[in-house]
């Protein structure tokens, strides 16, 4: 049986500090881009709910979940793939 491992990593964005007015050109550009991975992260998310298993109360065995989990994520990085290579041909 194989096992995946999720390494989970928090980034938060920087607020501003009380009595300052903005932040720092760095902070703005470190909030940028993490705002950008966040919303590729969430359209992801998104999509695989579209799958109602994802939606809705789960209520078989966690392995079940898990290995439901894995097939529906590789059907969506088919769909991607797909789109890539027949209906983008350059």
């Amino acid at each position: 049986m194989i096992r995946y491992i999720l390494t989970i990593e928090l980034l938060f964005p920087w607020n501003v500090v009380f009595g300052k007015k903005t932040l720092e050109r760095k902070d703005k550009i470190r909030n940028t881009k993490l705002a950008r991975k966040r919303v590729v992260f969430e359209h992801t998310i998104c999509q695989l709910k579209k799958y109602q298993i994802l939606s809705q109360v789960y209520r078989s065995r966690e392995e079940d979940y898990n290995k439901n989990l894995i097939n529906i994520a590789a059907l969506y990085n088919f769909k991607l793939n797909f789109k890539k290579i027949y209906l983008n041909p350059n």
